[in-house]
């Protein structure tokens, strides 16, 4: 299983893509971090706090890769933007913001039983909804209205 702690979103129309190689019978979803780990088996927590780079599209970590259709950057500090991390210093943030952007994971070090992230700061830029899509089928929407500068949001 893999856990993002500190994935980062700003912009508008911004997708997540994980690409987990093997077929899943169903889905239940999750809003809150605590349940989401009392219902999950050990964890793997990325935090990004290994990793560096400044508008890139791709980034190895030992867990997965996760590639941009933009570009984004690894950050060790809040941003004035409102984007912090969950947990440590660093987080990555989508580099071009007011446009629609995609974070694709894929190539788990493990196989994956499940999945979950945090976004801080959603909706700065519009209205448009944050998805969530497992193996290019099954997108869940994570949040699909503006919230307030500073926000944080789970979903797993």
């Amino acid at each position: 299983m893999n856990f993002i702690r500190s994935a980062i979103a700003t912009g508008v129309a911004l997708s997540f893509i994980v690409s987990s190689s093997q077929g899943f019978s169903a889905f239940v979803t999750f809003t809150d971090e605590s349940t989401f780990l009392a219902s999950s088996d050990a964890v793997v927590v990325e935090g990004f706090e290994s990793s560096s780079g400044t508008n890139i599209s791709s980034l190895s970590t030992p867990n997965f890769l996760i590639t941009h259709s933009q570009s984004f950057s690894v950050l060790g500090a809040p941003s004035p933007f409102g984007t912090f991390a969950i947990d440590g210093t660093n987080f990555i943030e989508e580099s071009l913001a007011g446009v629609a952007n995609e974070f694709r994971f894929d190539g788990f070090a493990a196989p994956l039983t499940s999945f979950g992230l945090f976004v801080t700061d959603y909706g700065d830029f519009g209205i448009e909804s944050l998805t969530l899509t497992i193996d290019d089928a099954n997108a869940f929407v994570i949040a699909s209205q503006p919230l307030a500068d500073g926000n944080s949001l789970f979903f797993g």
